[in-house]
């Protein structure tokens, strides 16, 4: 009865240390299987070609001044001239704007016989290629899906290769415009622009029905079409 005993004891103890053991693999692939989703849908990227001096001009228009690393919005009904203004300024013709700038606008136009690679490395062709790789992979092109071609591409995976040849061109946009960027984009599309501009260093202009995207980008103030002349 004593051996008995500490058989059982023994295997108790054994299935105890079997459970504890699988108890923990399975916290472990649990806490691995949460970090690659946190990495998938999250963007880190440094953008510090895109800072901006504090007092520096970036556009100055009649009735719209914005300065440094400013936020706004640009807001009024439809139809009030929202994108005209945005392509106005991106011509030059509306006043004073840096030179160096992004637009994006609500129709992307991309050539769909070319690869996100071929779209990117067109806008900046002098950088290293293995840097561009690399900033597309933080931008969620890892791999070979940066040899896609546009035209097979999904609607947010063709936003996400136009906002790469915005954001990687060179020079560096110190001042982007976005025009209703959310308005044809999903969900997880939108979290992943809201995490680009948050890492966004430059100044914005930014004309979105989108309360819930304005409030999440921390815009610093907001102009009323009908006060730009």
């Amino acid at each position: 009865m004593k051996l008995d005993k500490q058989r059982s004891e023994k295997t108790a103890s054994r299935r105890a240390q079997l459970h504890s053991g699988a108890v923990e693999a399975a916290q472990r692939s649990l806490a691995r299987a949460e970090r690659n989703i946190r990495d998938d849908n999250s963007v880190y990227i440094e953008l510090p070609q895109t800072e901006l001096p504090e007092g520096r001009r970036v556009i100055s228009i009649p009735g719209l001044s914005i300065v440094g690393s400013e936020r706004v919005r640009l807001s009024g009904p439809n139809g009030s001239g929202k994108t005209t203004l945005l392509n106005r300024i991106n011509s030059g013709e509306a006043g004073y704007v840096i030179d160096n700038s992004g637009y994006l606008r609500q129709r992307i136009g991309l050539d769909p016989s070319l690869s996100v690679w071929d779209v990117v490395t067109n806008a900046n062709p002098q950088e290293n290629p293995q840097f561009i790789r690399d900033q597309l992979a933080q931008l969620l092109f890892q791999s070979d899906s940066v040899h896609a071609l546009t035209g097979t591409l999904s609607g947010g995976e063709r936003f996400r290769a136009e906002f790469a040849r915005v954001l990687l061109a060179d020079p560096a946009p110190q001042f982007l415009m976005l025009d209703e960027p959310t308005n044809n984009i999903d969900i997880s599309t939108v979290d992943w622009l809201v995490s680009v501009l948050k890492n966004y260093r430059g100044a914005l202009l930014v004309v979105s029905h989108d309360e819930d995207f304005c409030s999440r980008i921390e815009l610093t103030r907001q102009v009323s079409i009908e006060d730009i002349g």
